[in-house]
This record gives structure tokens, sequence and C-alpha cells, in this order.
């Protein structure tokens, strides 16, 4: 029973630790803002440190195409497909150059030997070549035209192929007459236009006009595009291998070029411009050779991030390669020799505080409890550490230990009585300990009984309940006694084990979770009334509860050992999230969306 327990706790301890991570960075703003990137590479899992190519299946699974296979990543694991000559359905070669998702959800691959097409039924690989001069040509881009037909990027040598994905043939017929004598250099879909890159300039086809014109032929020509970029219906960006990058107005033909000044901080990172893609809030990130510049549209600058060793979640590598958003609005970059680095806009609202060897620090990283007064001070409970009170205008930490009068150091709750200037510390073996905050001195209730204070919820009688390991007490501040609580008003028995977690929900009624489930309670004459709000037959009646959360739209969010529910009171039913990459992003976006008028 303890080490379940233990383990609830320790499970609890974590989740808090995210939450500090998440909220408290709304107290230090910075003048900056800084991208901090978590880093994918060999070492997770990742076959090859180099990634051309980023794509997203519709089960939310992130394709990687690498020098050393194609990656398909759950968000925990790696599945790596190597081609091997033994195994015709093995991929077309060990070098991927490209990857795609078309809109029927197929994943296309470009490789040193020509396109793949991945078998999800059957998970192994269908292979087509087409070969010139003997020689098998490779696959360097792929974009869909449309459900029918695909556009391929061979190299600048070649013109450009279609493939019929009905009936698997290779054409070398050019979209348009005027292609025969264009060689590009990059390809690009945006609606109903396909932009071609050549030496010769920009060009875009029209799928349903099949039309073909130039882009500011006289500006252009001469330089080798490669990545181009439709923002809006009349604005078009373009990257060159060391031009830097173009913006043009497709509705004025007022074009401007953006170059790598050295004295200027705010000027592109570097003139050969590698990928083009938009996150989120529409602004325009663009993969250089040096580093990531993102475009600042209302000072015309750019916001560059580079890698810096000394500087935790700064790029793992200089050279951007590639750039993808995914569907949840995270943003993965593909490095020369780097590997992966991801970032999710939200993250921004994030700052870490940890415990550093200075006086002047966080005392713990073990996180069990996090509260904040109305003066914005945030109280932080920790494992081993004790409390500690942060002031943000200051950045001041106290520290209230055994020393300073607990009798013990793992704190699992806090509650604030800002009336009468106090703060309750519930404890694992310690008990309860009341500062008071104006002197400082510590008021400790510990006996066999309550020990042990794991969650604390203000009562409608003004007193306060508290929970830990099988009890519920209710405190009166006024008499500073306890009364156990054994049954309802109605003399029925409450659950056993059932209290661990307290939640007061908008309807004033007391949720309590712990070993054995979770249960639902109104409070009346100074007692409790079971209300059945959970149906009998729910998982939620017998699962060790983590934590209760009730959203701003009425959905509750309940987490188990068993993993995340989600509960409907309306509908009667909670829904099991399932523990995948795709569905725990969904939840937590959910989760997120609710909360932005109060965390952000």
């Amino acid at each position: 029973m303890i080490n379940d327990i233990n383990q609830q706790t320790m499970t609890k301890s974590v989740f808090l630790s995210i939450l500090l991570w998440i909220f408290i960075y709304p107290l230090r703003v910075r003048a900056i803002e800084s991208i901090n990137f978590i880093h994918i590479g060999v070492n997770e899992g990742l076959s090859q440190n180099t990634v051309f190519d980023i794509t997203q299946d519709k089960q939310g699974n992130m394709w990687f195409a690498t020098y050393d296979g194609l990656n398909k990543y759950d968000g925990y694991d790696f599945t790596i497909y190597r081609h091997n000559e033994s195994d015709p359905h093995s991929i077309g070669s060990v070098i991927v150059r490209a990857c795609i998702t078309d809109t029927q959800g197929r994943i296309w691959a470009g490789t040193e030997e020509g396109l793949s097409l991945y078998d999800t039924e059957q998970d192994r690989f269908h292979n087509f070549r087409y070969s010139k001069n003997k020689k098998t040509l490779a696959i360097n881009g792929i974009i869909e035209i449309n459900e029918k037909q695909l556009l391929l990027y061979t190299n600048q040598n070649e013109n450009l192929l279609t493939f019929d994905t009905e009936t698997h043939c290779f054409s070398d017929n050019p979209l348009h007459p005027s292609l025969l004598n264009i060689l590009p250099t990059a390809i690009a879909k945006q609606d109903n236009h396909i932009y071609i890159g050549s030496y010769k300039g920009v060009f875009s086809y029209s799928i349903s006009d099949k039309t073909l014109k130039s882009i500011m032929p006289d500006k252009l020509k001469g330089k080798q595009i490669l990545s181009i970029l439709q923002q809006s219906p009349i604005l078009l960006w373009i990257g060159t291998e060391g031009h830097g990058l173009y913006k043009v107005n497709l509705q004025t033909q007022e074009i401007t070029n953006y170059v790598n000044n050295p004295k200027n901080p705010n000027s592109i990172s570097s003139n050969y411009i590698r990928s083009l893609t938009l996150d989120p809030q529409n602004r325009l990130w663009i993969g250089t050779l040096n580093s990531l510049s993102i475009y600042d549209e209302k000072h015309d600058s750019f916001n560059n991030h580079t890698s810096n060793i000394e500087i935790s979640g700064s790029l793992s590598q200089t050279s951007i390669r590639d750039i993808f958003m995914d569907a949840h609005g995270g943003m993965w970059l593909g490095t020369y020799y780097g590997g992966l680095n991801y970032y999710h806009p939200l993250k921004n609202r994030f700052h870490n505080i940890q415990f550093t060897a200075k006086k002047n620090s966080l005392n713990c990283n073990t996180i069990g409890c996090i509260k904040e007064d109305a003066q914005k001070g945030i109280w932080i409970g920790t494992n081993n550490g004790g409390l500690n009170h942060y002031t943000p205008h200051t950045q001041q930490f106290t520290h209230y230990m055994r020393e300073e009068g607990l009798m013990s150091n793992d704190i699992k709750d806090i509650y604030i009585d800002e009336a009468n200037d106090l703060v309750y510390i519930g404890t694992h073996t310690g008990g309860l300990g009341i500062l008071h905050r104006k002197s400082g001195q510590i008021e400790i209730f510990h006996n066999e009984e309550v020990k042990n204070i794991y969650d604390i919820e203000p009562a409608e009688n003004g007193e306060l309940w508290m929970t830990g390991m099988s009890m519920l007490v209710r405190f009166n501040p006024r008499n500073k006694t306890f009364q156990s609580i054994n049954s309802q008003i109605d003399g029925q028995p409450l659950a056993e084990d059932q209290f661990t977690y307290f939640l007061r929900d908008s309807k004033r009624r007391l949720w309590i979770g712990g070993e054995k489930g979770l249960s639902v309670y109104t409070e009346k004459d100074n007692g409790l009334l079971n209300t059945m709000i959970i149906p009998e037959n729910s998982p939620l009646n017998y699962k060790p509860i983590n934590c209760i959360h009730e959203a701003r739209n009425g959905i509750f969010w309940i987490g188990t050992r068993s993993g995340l529910f989600r509960f409907d009171e309306n509908k009667k039913k909670p829904d099991n999230i399932p523990q995948h990459m795709d569905c725990l992003i969904m939840s937590y976006m959910e989760f997120w969306k609710t909360h932005r008028a109060i965390y952000g």
C-alpha cells in the first residue's frame, strides 16, 4: 500500500513539475523572444543525423527522410525502414531524400533508386524506378498534382517527371511545352499553382488552366532557386543559393531582396536558403546554411536562432535542411548533421525554474504542489526541500524546511488563507503545518491520524477538508481541532481508501479521488452526501486517481495510473484517451485552449 501511494505521489510530483515549468513563464517577461528546441537524434533512436525531408501521416506519426533510411516516429519509438537487397519489398534505397503524405494518406518516399510507396496494411514498400541512359534516376522532390498524379524532381540536369498513381507509370512529357527547356532546381505547390524554380527564374503553372507564366524573369534569372513558398494570394517567397531571400508581390510585381549583413544582427542569417515554412502564427521560418531566421513583418527584419553548445535548447546544428509544421502546430527542423529539432509555440510560455548550486534558488527539483497568492507570489511544495516561496519581481526565494519548524520536508499540498495571512502546509509524515506569514512562525499539528496531509480544501462552513492516505478529516481553524469523517450524513459509509485528492468543481461539489477510484459529494449539514454522477460500471470507480481537473467548458480531466480520462457529465460516459502521440497532443491542446484565459 505504501509503495502504491509513493508511486502515486511520484506521478503527481512529476506532473506538477511539468505544470511549474509551464505556468511560471508569465512571471518573467523576456525582452527578446527565445525558442527552446527539443533535440532528437541518433541517441533517441533516429537512424542518422542528416534529415532531408519531413512529413506526417494521418495517424499522427512523423516520417523523416535521412541518409540511412526512412524513419517513422510515433512520439515514443522509431521504426526504421532500410533497403535490403534480399527483400524486394524493402524501401528502394537506404538514401531517402524526399517524403510526402498525399491526400489519400499514402506515404511516398523519394530515394536514390527511384520512388517508393509504403503499404500500411502489409508494412512494406512497392518500388518504382525510372531509368535513363541505363541509370536509375534518384527522386529528390515530390509534390501531388492531384489524386492520380505526382510531380517528381530528380536533379537540376533533368526535366521533371510525372507519375500516375493508378497505372504506376512514369512520364517525361512536360506539364507545359515550355518546360522542356527549363531544368528545374526546386518545386512547390500551393492550392492550384505549382511553382518551379530554375536558373531561368521561377515559373508558375496553373493546374486548372494548364497555363505557365514566368515570375520576375529579369530579377531571378541566373540564380539557383532552392525553395519557394506562397504565403498569400499576392505574396511569394523565393530562397536562393547564395543570393539571399526574395519577397515578390504578385499583384504589383514589386520585389525585395533580403541578404545577410554581418554588421546587422537582424538581417537574414545567411544568403544560402534551404527551406521556407509558415508557423501557426503565419510567420515565415527560413532554414539557412547558418541558422534559423524568422521574419518579423512588423519591423521588416529577422530574428535569428543559431546553435550554441553553452545554451540549452539552442539548435543542435546550424544548417537547416527542412522545416515542417505538424497537425498540432509543432515545428520540426531537420538539420544536415544535427538530427531533428522540435519546438511547439506553446513552449514559449514555459520557463524552467530549477535547483542550482546557489542560495537563491529552488532547493529541490521534484515538485509536489504549486499555489499563487494574492501578491503574485508562488508557493512551491517540494519532495525533499520543504516549502519554497518565490517572489517574481525580485526573483528571490525563501525556504521553509525542518530547520524553520516543519516536521517534514516532503510537501504534498498548500492552502493560502489570505484573510488571516496564513499558509496551510500538508506534508507526508509531518502532519499539518500552519505558517504565520507576518512572524514566520510555523504551528505543527501531528498525531497518528493526521500525520499525512495530502490535500486541503475549504469547506462550505469555513472549516477545512483534509485528506491523507485513507483518512478524511475536517479541521476547525478557530478551535484548532480535527474531526474524523467516516460516514455520509444519511449514515451510509464513505468509500474506503478514496481520500487522497480533492477537486471543488464549478457547481461547488467535492470530487474526492484516491487509491480505489473517484467519488463526488455535495456538502450538507456540515457533512457529505454522495451524488451519483459517475456511472456504476465506469473504470473511474476503481482505478487509482492521480489528479482531477475541470476545464472551463465543463469537461473533467482525470489522470489515473491507467492513463487519462475525459469525462463529459452530460454524456455520462468517461472516455479513455489512448496512449498515442496524436491523441495525447490533441488532449493537451484541448486542455490548453480551455485555460488560455487563465494561464495565457
